[in-house]
């Protein structure tokens, strides 16, 4: 499997492939790319895992975390803005509030905000972003990147849902009709791996290390 490195001109084409414009991705309103790279350190590598709701995102970041990866969590991201503001943690304010944040500053600037949490750390898992836009502007500053979409069928994430949040099918409709849940479906074509998680989490973190390995030893080469 090839460890992918990417220049900007590489992810500028995908941007075009998605349909995505090209201020999507630029830097945050009024400030150049050099001053925003200049502010941190830069991880040497990162491993991106994205899903729909219930497909084991978070099960893998901790998983990955026993690899040496430092798991970033853009939900937990989004709840720390919404307690700041006093809002509950209902699924309908964490997306009204993550749209807002997008509408308001740009996705760059969440995407810093998820940056600056990887200051200085060598390898990272960002796990649950929605848009696409902050995956590519992620990946065009760091080195070495592993794109992997988890997917896990709809039953079985629906049935992950019930035991771990009490969801039933209803507010599972509702939650998928939500904007950035269907910004979920545009990253699909931007990922490097897909790794199934519906046959026990066993067979599922050896796919994921399978996944990984290559992407581990080239940022061990590295160090």
């Amino acid at each position: 499997m090839q460890v992918y490195n990417r220049g900007r001109g590489e992810e500028a084409a995908v941007v075009n492939s998605t349909s995505l414009r090209p201020n999507q991705v630029a830097g945050r309103k009024g400030l150049e790319m050099s001053e925003l790279e200049s502010e941190r350190s830069m991880p040497k590598c990162a491993v991106f895992l994205i899903g729909l709701p219930g497909s084991g995102k978070s099960t893998g970041a901790a998983y990955l975390e026993q690899l040496g990866f430092v798991p970033i969590s853009a939900g937990d991201t989004i709840r720390a803005i919404c307690q700041k503001q006093g809002l509950a943690l209902t699924r309908e304010n964490l997306s009204t509030c993550g749209q807002r944040l997008l509408s308001e500053h740009g996705s760059a600037y969440f995407a810093e905000l998820l940056l600056n949490k990887a200051n200085s750390l060598e390898k990272v898992v960002f796990e649950g972003i929605r848009p696409p836009e902050v995956v590519l502007w992620l990946r065009q500053r760091i080195c070495k990147t592993l794109t992997i979409f988890v997917e896990a069928a709809e039953r079985e994430r629906l049935r992950r849902l019930l035991l771990a949040r009490g969801e039933d099918e209803p507010s599972y409709r509702k939650v998928m009709a939500f904007p950035m849940e269907q910004d979920i479906l545009q990253i699909k074509s931007l990922v490097d791996e897909t790794v199934q998680n519906d046959a026990g989490v066993g067979k599922f973190y050896d796919d994921l290390r399978r996944a990984v390995l290559p992407l581990l030893s080239a940022c061990n080469e590295q160090a």
